[in-house]
């Protein structure tokens, strides 16, 4: 960030070094043309034509000056937009954590990376868009470095269960000392018969997620929680842990 910054700070005063040289020479030739000695004899059509010459002149080095410097002023808002959309180019524990997802049924469980949360929500993304990352066996599971905002769809082998899950920051308001993460489960069946599911996050705390609704949690590193069919049966349980950079 501090070497685009670098970069847009330097751009902007060379392009101003260059308006004030344009601007001095400008007012330059302008104040010689005003100072020239007056003509032996002026009519009043040539009087007037004179002045309005002078007054065209003037108007045509103010309008130029102005582009100049709205074009300047144009540049550096659209370099600055551009250096703060830029992602961020190094993971670290303020952009990045890792999510642990494990087959917890009796049948395998597909995951699929579908991109960022909040891109999807605004209409960014394209809604088709999704990436097979692991396929696991009953009782295995996978650990991956994710940035904050993405999300991961699990689909069990027979189709018949599906949920999205994705991982946030917590904010300090929030209570981000004690829970320094959030987790968003979306059930996406959205089918007949009904199919709730089931989310368990802590040991005695269940709560039920209907058909095409979200909940979102606050969580602790290595807090499991786990998610169940319609019968109660698990069928996936996710833990959130800290970005290391020597996991990559």
């Amino acid at each position: 960030f501090f070497v685009c910054f670098s970069f847009v700070v330097h751009i902007f005063l060379f392009h101003f070094s260059v308006y004030l040289s344009y601007s001095c020479l400008t007012f330059f030739f302008f104040f010689l043309m005003i100072r020239r000695p007056p003509r032996s004899t002026l009519s009043s059509s040539s009087a007037a034509s004179d002045v309005y010459k002078r007054q065209v002149s003037t108007q045509s080095t103010g309008s130029l000056s102005t582009a100049m410097f709205g074009s300047l002023t144009t540049f550096l808002l659209a370099t600055l937009a551009l250096v703060a959309a830029q992602p961020p180019s190094e993971r670290s524990q303020d952009t990045a954590c890792t999510i642990r997802i494990r087959a917890a049924g009796s049948e395998p469980l597909a995951v699929y990376f579908v991109g960022n949360q909040t891109l999807a929500n605004s209409g960014d993304l394209e809604p088709d868009f999704e990436k097979l990352v692991q396929v696991l066996e009953p009782g295995e599971a996978m650990e991956h470095t994710t940035m904050f905002h993405h999300s991961f769809v699990v689909r069990s082998g027979s189709h018949q269960f599906r949920a999205k899950i994705s991982a946030w920051k917590n904010a300090k308001d929030q209570g981000s000392d004690r829970w320094p993460y959030k987790l968003m489960f979306r059930n996406i069946m959205a089918e007949s018969p009904h199919k709730p599911i089931e989310l368990k996050h802590s040991t005695n705390g269940y709560l039920w997620i209907e058909p095409e609704q979200e909940v979102w949690h606050k969580t602790d590193v290595r807090h499991e929680f786990t998610l169940r069919d319609q019968n109660k049966k698990p069928k996936v349980s996710v833990t959130l842990g800290h970005y290391a950079k020597d996991e990559l």
